[in-house]
Order: C-alpha cells, then structure tokens, then sequence
C-alpha cells in the first residue's frame, strides 16, 4: 500500500495581500463570486496572475522504499487579445528516492543497501490557452511536454514526452471545484528506457474559510 502526505504553500505574499485588501475595504458581490476575487485568482490554475506554488510530497509504504519531492510550479501568464496564455511549468526541484532501480541489477550482498538517489527530476512545462473574460465554467487547454532534465535514471524517465491537457474548473462562493487531465507519449530519448505513455487526472476542491484562508484538497 502507498501513502502520499502533501504540504502545499501557495502564493508567497498573496494571502498577506489577501488579509490586507480586506481589512481595507469589503469586496463587491462581483469581486466575491468571479475572477475579480484575488482568492478566486489564486485558485484558478489558469488565472492571468503571477504565482509561484510550492508543494512538498512525502511518499511512503511503497515496497522499494520512501520518497520525497519538493516541486516548484511557477505560473507566468500573458493576455493576448481575447485570450490568456499561461505557461505553467513544473519543477522538481528537490527529489528523493530510495530502494532498487527499475532495469538496474540488484544491489550485490556485500555491497551497503542504502540506494537512495536525491537530486533534480523530470521538469513538465504545459501552455494552457484560456478565454480571458471569466464566464461560469472556466477552462484552459493546451501543449504539455517533459524535459529529461532528471540527474539520474532513478529520478526521470530519460525520454522526451509531449502530449495535450486540459483544465475545467466553476467557482462558486464557497470556494473552487474542477479537474485537470494530461497525457504525454515519449517521442525521443534513450533508447534503452522504457517508453512513456502516462495518464494524469487530477480532480481538486478548495473550500474558503474567513480572513483569506482556504483548504486545498486534489
């Protein structure tokens, strides 16, 4: 059985930000149920703000050992006309991984088992095409490739992949619901690694609460 135990710090300042536009003056009903709403712009993943996510994974249970990762996801949108162009990319700045590699021979028996391998991951880079005016269901779709950027074969996969994804989300008052899908095939790479063909669906809930605050759950 595999746990994941996640710790996500979003926005650097922005809920600072939050706290202080509050206290200075009371949002609209329109700031408070759209895109006007800074925390309705923070949680929409193709909002045309500025964000730098960082979110720390701890995964244990699994029977090749523990793992750690530490991703920054840095959020740089542009407008351009009637639409917003939002690069989104995802690097693991810090990963760790313990156990056996996969395609590896066994660690010999008078040899120390401890294998673990920390350093910089696989980096993803996606390119969302999304309207600029807020309307009820707010989607963005677009490219998304992996760069075998990782320091060794435990933490990447060694090939080139690319493929499309795609983000619906409706925020309501009370908070922020959607799901986000990618599929990447590996086109190029090192011949001897298995070829990529990886599915992600990523369903999410954010649930507002008084002074700025809110919980994420995806």
């Amino acid at each position: 059985m595999r746990f994941s135990f996640s710790v996500i710090a979003i926005l650097l300042v922005v809920s600072c930000v939050q706290a202080i536009a509050q206290d200075e003056a009371k949002p609209s009903a329109t700031q408070a149920q759209g895109g006007d709403d800074l925390r309705a712009k923070v949680q929409n993943p193709v909002s045309s703000m500025y964000s730098l996510p960082l979110k720390l994974t701890v995964d244990f249970g699994a029977g090749d050992g523990s793992a750690y990762f530490f991703n920054a996801n840095p959020v740089i949108p542009v407008t351009v006309g009637k639409w917003n162009l939002i690069s989104r990319a995802l690097i693991p700045v810090i990963v760790s991984v313990d156990g056996d590699i996969a395609g590896t021979p066994p660690i010999p028996e008078n040899e120390p088992s401890d294998n673990r391998k920390t350093g910089i991951g696989d980096i993803n880079y996606s390119l969302f095409f999304s309207p600029a005016e807020a309307a009820k269901f707010i989607w963005g779709i677009g490219p998304s490739v992996n760069l075998p950027t990782a320091g060794s074969d435990a933490l990447g996969s060694g090939k080139w992949s690319a493929g499309a994804t795609g983000v619906v989300l409706v925020q309501p008052g009370w908070g922020t619901y959607g799901g986000l899908v990618r599929q990447l095939w590996s086109f190029a790479g090192d011949s001897d690694r298995t070829n990529v063909n990886q599915t992600l669906i990523e369903p999410f809930v954010n649930y507002n609460l008084p002074n700025g605050w809110y919980l994420i759950t995806d």
